[in-house]
């Protein structure tokens, strides 16, 4: 059964134990630390394991690869505080707000589920000020060491608050941590900060940097474009159609093209309508002029039969004149005289046709009538 604030504590993730630490800078002096390394420097409490440690990788290594990350979470694999320590010890541990773990008496207090929450000392303080000061650990896995002979844990320990950025920016921004194979290395780089003298200046800084390696990387690549593809993945995909633009060389801007528009199709030409009125005709029903000289002038228009109404009578030496309407086509006057049924020198007066019986034989519409002598007959 676990044993309450000892074995029962089950936020801390299962370890095979630490075997070594990974530090950034030289043994500390009685002044204070040690100057910053551009180089990891190993510590051990078992030598041999210091031995083997610069047999695998150098007295002076600037790049550990591969290494390997123990856990799939973040904060079980990097946790970053500000702790105050002294000589007898770490005073407490803080997020900068309040305390997580402090000193009381011989011992130490954690902050946990119903206790009251202490607050951070400093906590009021500018952080050049605070005696609480950053400190960041790394759990790694060095396969060199392993393979001879020594299985465990090393801690990196780093203080620079550029490091402990980095380093959580990057695993935080990867779905899986562990088994990966890691690159960490340092590298020197500018750095901006106080100068001593109230104002800042910028100095060289050994950094840490740590970086999945390149075949990971290549393998999420390829994982993402096959999943972005779907069934496209493994086939060739088309080749895309470079659109037809001209590009700024010196400025690298599109330059647009003039719209050149199509030629306009030339207006077919208007069907001419037939008009409405239909074409007006002069029908003039003729009778055979007799060679005598007229002596006596034509009434201007001939009175009706009085015994046959709607009929027209004159003498045969007269001629009658219609204006109408044509329907379908102009008569000529054999036309008109074979649609009547006219006899050779009889006039229209000389049958029994009505008027409405005459146009409807010559198929027109009558407009005006009027009957008149042709003086030059």
């Amino acid at each position: 059964m676990p044993i309450h604030g000892l074995t029962a504590d089950t936020s801390r993730p299962p370890h095979l134990g630490r075997i070594g630490v990974l530090r950034k800078g030289a043994p500390h002096t009685g002044k204070g630390p040690g100057k910053d390394l551009d180089y990891f420097r190993f510590t051990s409490e078992k030598p041999e394991i210091v031995q083997a440690f610069i047999a695998a990788y150098g007295e002076k290594p600037t790049e550990l690869s591969p290494i390997y990350l123990p856990y799939d979470l973040l904060n079980d694999n990097f946790s970053s505080w500000r702790e105050e320590w002294v000589a007898g010890g770490m005073v407490h541990r803080c997020d900068g707000q309040w305390c997580s773990v402090w000193r009381e008496g011989a011992g130490y207090s954690t902050c946990e589920y119903g206790q009251e929450i202490k607050p951070c000392p400093y906590a009021d303080q500018p952080d050049e000020e605070k005696k609480c000061r950053p400190i960041g650990r790394l759990t790694v896995i060095l396969p060199k060491l392993w393979m001879a002979g020594y299985v465990g844990y090393v801690t990196l320990l780093t203080s620079s608050k550029h490091d402990l950025m980095h380093i959580r920016d990057v695993l935080a921004g990867m779905k899986q941590v562990q088994g990966v194979g890691f690159r960490l290395y340092r590298e020197s780089q500018m750095i901006s900060g106080p100068d001593g003298k109230g104002s800042r200046a910028r100095r060289s800084h050994s950094l840490v940097f740590i970086e999945p390696e390149a075949a990971w990387v290549r393998k999420q690549i390829a994982d993402a474009r096959a999943g972005a593809l779907g069934d496209w993945a493994g086939r060739e995909v088309p080749e895309l159609i470079a659109p037809d633009e001209t590009v700024d060389k010196s400025t690298g801007e599109i330059v647009e093209q003039p719209v050149v528009e199509a030629p306009k199709p030339e207006p077919k030409p208007k069907r001419r309508r037939r008009s409405a009125t239909k074409t007006e005709a002069k029908v003039e029903p003729v009778v055979k002029t007799e060679t005598t000289t007229k002596t006596e002038a034509k009434p201007a228009t001939p009175p009706k039969h009085p015994g046959k109404p709607g009929h027209w009578t004159s003498d045969a030496s007269s001629r009658i004149h219609f204006t109408a309407k044509v329907k379908r086509l102009e008569l000529d006057t054999a036309a008109i005289e074979q649609r009547l049924g006219l006899k050779e020198g009889e006039a229209i007066s000389d049958t029994n046709l009505t008027l409405e019986q005459a146009m409807a034989a010559l198929d027109v519409e009558l407009i005006e009538t009027g009957a008149e002598e042709d003086a030059a007959f």
